[in-house]
């Protein structure tokens, strides 16, 4: 017969095994977690360009920032308005969802990416190259239309509001 505390002992390990082997187990979610998920400059080219209906890009840029130019596709969407406890349903419809900021180095953008995981949203990455990268290696960019203000991003030519 086995000692109570020898099983109580192994359960415990084989538990906290569990949650260090099993992604998004456990609620501490921290810088590593995100690194793990980085997505490269060559694999963000291809999915931008894919235009797939079921990839979110969001840019966690401050609202002016992306409204003087982000990736094309991209939603700017802030840290504040992300529940790391509660799903969004307007998130969940997405099979994978791709954040970045303007470098490799803001906190706010990777803090974007964390609290998705912490969510528990199915596939999330980070562009950590960033948008400034983007930009300087040529890659297209989406510029606001003349006149455009973030009320009104698509102002219609003045020949058609008459």
């Amino acid at each position: 017969m086995v000692p109570q505390r020898l099983l109580l002992t192994l359960r415990v390990g084989v538990v906290g095994l569990s949650a260090a082997v099993v992604p998004g187990c456990s609620n501490k979610t921290d810088d590593r977690d995100v690194l793990k998920v980085s997505i490269s400059m060559a694999e963000f080219s291809k999915v931008v360009s894919a235009r797939d209906k079921d990839v979110l890009i969001i840019d966690a840029r401050p609202a002016k920032a992306f409204g003087a130019g982000h990736i094309p596709g991209a939603r700017n969407i802030r840290l504040d308005t992300i529940d790391a406890k509660e799903r969004d349903p307007a998130l969940d419809r997405y099979k994978t969802i791709i954040v970045y900021g303007q470098t490799p180095g803001p906190t706010i953008e990777r803090s974007t990416a964390k609290r998705l995981i912490q969510a528990k949203y199915d596939d999330v990455r980070w562009f950590e190259d960033g948008f400034k990268a983007w930009e300087v290696s040529g890659l297209p960019v989406a510029r606001p239309e003349p006149g455009a203000t973030p009320e009104n991003p698509a102002p219609r030519p003045a020949a058609a509001r008459k």
